[in-house]
């Protein structure tokens, strides 16, 4: 697919059956979930046949590795497309959503949130909990960002009085110490190692990172792949990035992806990612306890 190398995604196995007699979920998830070369499971659905031994099946595969699924055929017009497409009995959309909840399945709401959930997922770890940094050399961006993570179940908590003050120690005046941090137009690389480093590393405030940087300041070069990259594999916890631009900000984005740290050129779609991590850690929980 051509999407999927656009984004650096590899395919460990591919496998169409809109048009199956006796092939379908049910016999291809215990198959991929041992299978090594696959980390995360991606299912186009437009029906689904047997369902309970679907369910089933799901939720031992769910247990070992994250399953993604866009269903499609959710209106009237769905419906009618994907019946003439291959003659699916796309059914109603209230049952999948709650199979898929019962199973352990992170649903995807479009083919881009479908294929940015797959990404990340392949990358980062899923945080513990929903405590999000944002940091950021574009202010606005921070606040954009901010928006989207309160709209999609993910709290930005100001840092406490104590690491406000370790942030105030390290930075220039004029940087913004709160939650989003905002290293302004001045910031340099190495400005977002001591934010991270400070923040992630020495402090448990904070769970995962949603880091903007954004590559026009004169202070910001390639290096920053590297302290964001180091910094936040040594507190353990996954972040995601957020950056826009041109040839340059591509470069960038290829780096940070060799480093599996998925990039993103919006706030709204970084913070819908950070969400579908912290989704898979819920689920996990959820499901950790019952039989498969």
């Amino acid at each position: 697919m051509k999407i999927t190398s656009q984004e650096g995604l590899g395919i460990a196995k591919m496998v169409n059956y809109g048009n199956r007699m006796d092939i379908g979920e049910s016999t291809l998830l215990p198959f991929l979930a041992d299978d090594i070369h696959t980390k995360v499971i991606a299912i186009y659905m437009e029906s689904v046949d047997q369902g309970r031994q679907f369910i089933e099946a799901a939720k031992a595969c769910s247990k070992k590795k994250p399953i993604v699924a866009l269903k499609v055929g959710k209106g009237a017009a769905g419906i009618a497309a994907a019946k003439s497409h291959t003659g699916a009995i796309a059914g109603k959309y209230e049952i999948y959503k709650a199979a898929f909840l019962k199973s352990g399945i992170i649903e995807a709401n479009g083919l881009e949130e479908f294929i940015d959930g797959v990404k990340a997922l392949t990358m980062q770890n899923p945080p513990k909990t929903n405590r999000i940094l944002i940091v950021t050399n574009g202010g606005g961006f921070g606040v954009i960002v901010a928006d989207h993570c309160s709209e999609n179940g993910l709290e930005v908590p100001p840092p406490s009085p104590q690491l406000k003050e370790k942030l105030r120690n390290s930075f220039s005046r004029f940087y913004v110490v709160n939650n989003p941090i905002d290293l302004t137009g001045s910031a340099c690389d190495k400005d977002y190692y001591t934010a991270l480093n400070t923040c992630m590393v020495e402090s448990d405030e904070y769970d995962a990172a949603i880091i903007i940087p954004l590559m026009a300041p004169q202070g910001m070069t390639e290096k920053v792949v590297d302290h964001v990259a180091d910094t936040m594999k040594l507190s353990g916890k996954p972040a995601v990035i957020c950056t826009v631009g041109g040839t340059f900000t591509t470069k960038i984005k290829q780096l940070f992806e060799e480093r599996k740290f998925p990039v993103y050129p919006s706030p709204e779609r970084s913070a819908k990612t950070m969400s579908m991590l912290l989704k898979r850690e819920i689920l996990k929980r959820e499901h950790a306890h019952t039989s498969p």
